[in-house]
């Protein structure tokens, strides 16, 4: 295996440099996210209706669907409980 070392002046650089790019990276969102909020707010009334409603609608289907999920996940972890006592040999099936 080849391994090859950096000094702390060389990491302390790669460090800067991954910092700064997040640093970019989350100074665009947020200009975007700004600039979206300028772009909605001139929106024709019947578009920013129909935004309303597909909002309400989505937000009903997430309310429809949270336990659905809920349960598929207390039945994966009832599952993985039942096959960790199998395999412990806590039960005899």
């Amino acid at each position: 295996m080849n391994q090859t070392y950096i000094s702390k002046k060389e990491y302390t650089a790669m460090q800067k440099n991954q910092v700064s790019k997040q640093a970019a990276a989350l100074t665009l969102f947020v200009f975007l996210m700004v600039l979206s909020t300028f772009a909605s707010a001139a929106l024709d009334p019947a578009v920013a209706t129909t935004f309303t409603t597909i909002q309400s609608d989505f937000t009903s289907m997430i309310g429809i669907v949270w336990p659905v999920i809920g349960a598929v996940f207390a039945a994966l972890g009832i599952i993985g409980l039942v096959r960790a006592a199998l395999n412990r040999g806590g039960i005899r099936a």
